[in-house]
């Protein structure tokens, strides 16, 4: 028993005397078979995800590298040499994929590798069926895409103190950078930017911006910086900074309002920077238009800004009529980045145009004549209109929970009207000759003066109770609106 311990221990003391070279030998053996174990794991683990992800149904061939020199072809041409080099049979779920696109391929590649540059930008997937034969399929289309955009996150009106996202309204932003980049000249070619809004031609001799939103009529629901724009004119979008419109009933927000929804414009106003800008443009029928933006602080608490618009151009495949507007709108801002700040602005727009009431209606559609064919009169025919809009309103911070804010309006729109409407003569039949039909022409004309004098308060109170914060936004508002249109009827046979 004692000699058995003896030798054993002599053992393990010859293996602790073996020389460090001998030690470190064997330790690196063992670490050279332990790294190439791993590498085996490790390459064999993500190659079969792969294969799993392009949707092989088996495993395909060892991953050998081939030669493959194959031009550029159809599917058909390009695999059928892909077949002949790699020995993997090519089966087409169907006869029409053969006739897609393909790069081609050069180069030395496994076969799995050339296979998905012969099918790169195709349309076309494959999947192994078994080790040696692969089926070529239609791609898969996406079932979801991811939509990204740099557009405004809140609306610009203080009645709305949340995220576009957490307002439960259906609300849609018309920023000025997509007005610019649209080249938008009238209200109605930046509200088509919008789902739901229908805009109407002059139906029932209404002039003005005419739309329905989500089939209301909202005519009366055109709002400016939240107070409403009363008078019936043409809208230009020279002073917008964003045309914010909202879906469903509003008045809660606004005082009144139809079931469709409401359209605010959102003014341009005096800010702290310096700048100057404008557009110049230029297009088909004699189209022409400038605007000038320039803003000029006054002091480190005041600013001036100034936007002018002159417009003149005719209408694309139509004699006679023209559109010619001219505006200019100040602001002068006080207090900017202070508790308590004041803004002074006024909006001066005037169109004298020459209007068109198309084509006369016939046999449930219209007349069969040509299209620049104008039934008006060339120089009897206007329509003029002056817009005065004066605006002070004044808000106060009395804390970084409450703001008190009003907001006192004068506006006063002006209307002058002679406008020709072609209409049918008699009642013709389908086979009453083109040229044996008359058409009288009804001249319409109108004349009518719209006030409005108006006075907004809001208050915006932000509180906190326990874990809730809220946000109460109340206001009172009264006002004094007139209008006295005058219409006159008078009808000419031609």
């Amino acid at each position: 028993m004692k000699c058995k311990s003896r030798r054993k221990s002599k053992k393990i003391n010859r293996i602790e005397k073996w020389p460090v070279t001998y030690r470190l030998a064997a330790m690196g053996t063992l670490l050279a078979y332990s790294a190439i174990g791993v590498t085996k794991v490790a390459v064999a683990g993500p190659l079969s995800e792969r294969r799993e992800k392009d949707g092989a149904a088996s495993k395909p061939q060892a991953l050998v590298v081939r030669r493959f020199e194959i031009a550029p072809a159809t599917l058909g041409e390009t695999l059928a040499a892909f077949e002949r080099i790699s020995g993997i049979s090519v089966k087409f779920a169907s006869d029409e994929l053969r006739t897609l696109p393909s790069h081609g391929v050069t180069g030395l590649y496994s076969p799995d590798q050339a296979l998905k540059l012969l099918l790169a930008d195709s349309g076309a997937s494959y999947r192994f069926s078994s080790a040696d034969a692969v089926t070529i399929q239609l791609a898969q289309v996406a079932t979801s895409i991811e939509v990204s955009a740099d557009g405004p996150a809140m609306i610009s009106s203080p009645k709305y103190t949340e995220l576009l996202r957490d307002t439960p309204q259906t609300i849609s932003v018309i920023d000025n950078q997509v007005l610019e980049q649209q080249g938008v000249n009238t209200l109605r070619d930046a509200l088509r930017n919008v789902a739901g809004i229908s805009l109407a031609a002059g139906e029932g001799g209404a002039q003005g911006d005419n739309l329905t939103i989500r089939g209301f009529s909202a005519r009366n629901d055109i709002f400016l910086d939240g107070m409403r724009d009363f008078g019936s004119y043409y809208r230009d979008p020279f002073n917008y900074e964003s045309v914010d419109v909202l879906q469903g009933p509003s008045s809660m927000t606004f005082g009144r309002g139809s079931t469709g929804g409401a359209v605010n414009q959102e003014s341009k106003a005096a800010e702290a920077g310096k700048f100057v800008s404008g557009t110049l443009q230029f297009g088909s029928d004699l189209t022409r238009r400038i605007t000038v933006d320039v803003n000029e602080p006054l002091s480190q608490t005041s600013a001036f800004r100034l936007n002018v618009m002159g417009h003149d151009s005719q209408v694309a495949e139509r004699d006679i009529a023209e559109n010619r507007r001219f505006g200019v709108a100040p602001s002068l801002a006080f207090g900017l980045g202070t508790t308590t700040r004041l803004t002074l602005s006024y909006y001066h727009q005037q169109a004298d145009d020459t209007p068109d009431y198309g084509i006369p209606w016939l046999f449930n559609g219209p007349a069969p004549v040509d299209r620049n064919n104008y039934y008006g009169f060339r120089d009897g025919n206007y329509l003029r209109t002056d817009v005065d809009i004066a605006t002070a309103k004044v808000e106060h911070d009395f804390s970084s929970a409450i703001t008190l804010r009003n907001q006192v309006r004068y506006g006063h729109y002006k209307r002058d009207a002679l406008i020709t409407e072609a209409r049918v003569a008699g009642t013709p039949d389908p086979s009453t000759p083109l040229e044996d039909i008359s058409v009288t022409r009804n001249q319409i004309a109108v004349q009518s003066l719209e006030t409005y004098l108006g006075d907004q308060l809001d208050l915006t109170f932000r509180f906190r109770t326990g874990f809730a914060e809220h946000t109460v936004v109340t206001g009172v508002e009264g006002g004094r609106e007139t209008s006295s249109p005058i219409r006159d009827r008078r009808e000419q046979l031609r």
